[in-house]
This record gives C-alpha cells, structure tokens and sequence, in this order.
C-alpha cells in the first residue's frame, strides 16, 4: 500500500458581508496528504477567523462538495480518515458562533484559491487581509457583480 506524504500547501479563507462585500481574508499554510484534507483544514481555520473576529453566524462556503454532507452530519464521522478535523470542527460548532454550510461552484471560490496560492508565498504561516489583495483583485469584482446580478 502507497503511503501519501504529507505536503504543505496554501490555504485561504474569505470574510464577507451579506452584500458580498469585503470584509476580510487570511492566506495561511497547512499541511495535508490530501486535497480533501486541505479543504477541511481551509473550513477549520475560516471558523478560526470568523470566531475570533467575534461573528454571531457566519456561512461557510466550499466547492467540495462531498464535504459538505460530512460537515452537516458529523456524528457519523467517528470513523472517517479526518476524524480528528472533523472533531476539531464539531468542537467550534458548540460554540457562540452559528455557522451554515453551503456548496459552491468552484468558479464561485475563485477568491479564497488566489488567497491560497497567495500563503505559498509567504514568509511565515499566515497572513490577514484587511483590503482584497492584487491578485484576488479581479475574481472579487467578478463574484462581487456575479452577486448583484443575480439579486
């Protein structure tokens, strides 16, 4: 049997209004076997962000889809490869924070990948982004007018 080596990779989380505005984002490194893994890992630290930032109810968007089902029923992932993740995650969800679970097209979480590629770059292990970052810049101002568009 093969053995996955563990690989670091980018991570980034988008915060924003109900607008569609900006908010705030983080870029940050994570170490995974798996893109999976990685997109748990990405989910954990945006609930990380969203409930340091002191947010009452955040939606929580991926384009993993298969995760969004695991994240809605965590009891059944005791045996799951990410159990622990997942505990981590069931742990954030007791708290005063109320987070929901959406699915998006890829296309739609353009931002958060440039802001992941974006912590491959980085010196150390994070950064936040108070203002969207240049090269996240046009996938914001698309997904920005996508929103008004379909309201």
């Amino acid at each position: 049997m093969k053995t996955r080596q563990n690989i670091e990779v980018g991570a980034g989380a988008v915060i924003r209004a109900s607008d569609g505005g900006w908010l705030g984002g983080c870029s940050w490194k994570v170490t995974a076997r798996t893109s999976a893994e990685v997109e748990l890992l990405a989910i954990k630290g945006g609930m990380l962000v969203a409930i340091n930032a002191r947010y009452k109810k955040v939606t929580m968007e991926t384009d993993a889809q298969s995760l969004k089902g695991i994240l809605e029923d965590l009891k059944k992932s005791g045996t799951h490869e990410f159990a622990a993740i997942l505990k981590d995650i069931g742990e954030l969800l007791k708290g005063a924070c109320k987070f929901e679970f959406n699915y998006i097209r890829r296309e739609a979480n353009e931002v958060a990948h440039h802001l992941a590629k974006l912590a491959q770059q980085l010196e150390g292990h994070i950064m936040t982004h108070d203002s969207v970052p240049p090269c996240a810049r046009l996938a914001y101002e698309k997904n920005l007018k996508d929103s008004n568009d379909s309201s």
